[in-house]
């Protein structure tokens, strides 16, 4: 089969270090890992030297969808057309997801341009702008429901105070929030370094706020609201959407 064939071609020539599960992916995508020139197998290489989680996802994301197209593409192939075709590829998605694909592909071939790569340099006059979202701020009325509010179901009472408690830390981050433990109070703050910024916060512990620590407190943790912690963060916003539409009935869902 291919994936046979194509591992016993790269022992025989000796071009391939190593079989792993790349270069199983490439064979059974039909590239071939070997070439240095693939714009696919670049750009998941690219992926691998990234350090956060979030930029590594999006390069591979784009690896993907370039699949989607060709199986194989030089480097050196991509000019104006191929990004055309891509940004039709794209047809479906919301504008500012398109930018943000462009965005990589753009910063890809800027790196294999380093490298050494002879790219036309008409890839460069496809551009897109970022569009302006809609806010979606609460207005003082609905904060004020949602904070008076009492709920039957009990994710959605872990929602609402969940959300009071992001209210008084002053709009912490949901991941920053769950990673909080004893070693983060100081003489009655709440001291952390946010893990996107590395930005140093100082929060003071408002009463209303202690009270939900010292609920929903778990072992080193200060909120734990679940046992099992797979996806939290996803079932949590989830409910506080939630919270949105069913804060105007009092008697809770």
């Amino acid at each position: 089969n291919r994936v046979s064939s194509a591992i016993f071609n790269a022992k025989a020539s000796g071009k391939v270090a190593e079989i792993d599960n790349d270069f199983i992916t490439a064979a059974i995508a039909g590239r071939d890992i070997s070439r240095k020139d693939d714009l696919i197998e670049f750009i998941y290489k690219l992926a691998k030297t990234k350090k956060k989680e979030k930029t590594m996802n999006s390069y591979v994301c784009l690896a993907r969808r370039i699949e989607k197209m060709a199986c194989c593409i030089r480097i050196e192939d991509v000019d104006r057309k191929f990004m055309q075709d891509f940004l039709d590829s794209l047809e479906g998605l919301k504008p500012n997801t398109k930018v943000q694909y462009m965005r990589v592909l753009k910063s890809t071939i800027r790196v294999a341009i380093d490298d050494g790569f002879q790219i036309n340099p008409n890839f460069r006059t496809i551009k897109l702008k970022l569009q302006e979202t809609m806010k979606r701020s609460l207005t003082i009325e609905k904060v004020r429901a949602i904070f008076n509010a009492t709920y039957k179901r009990k994710n959605l009472q872990i929602a609402r105070d969940l959300f009071i408690l992001v209210v008084f830390l002053r709009g912490i981050n949901l991941s920053d929030l769950f990673s909080l433990t004893e070693d983060n109070i100081v003489d009655g703050r709440i001291v952390y370094n946010r893990k996107k910024t590395g930005k140093l916060y100082s929060l003071k512990i408002e009463p209303e706020a202690q009270e939900l620590i010292d609920k929903y407190k778990s072992g080193r943790y200060l909120f734990h609201p679940y046992e099992k912690q797979k996806k939290v963060t996803d079932i949590i916003c989830s409910k506080m959407k939630m919270l949105h539409y069913t804060s105007g009935d009092k008697s809770g869902e």
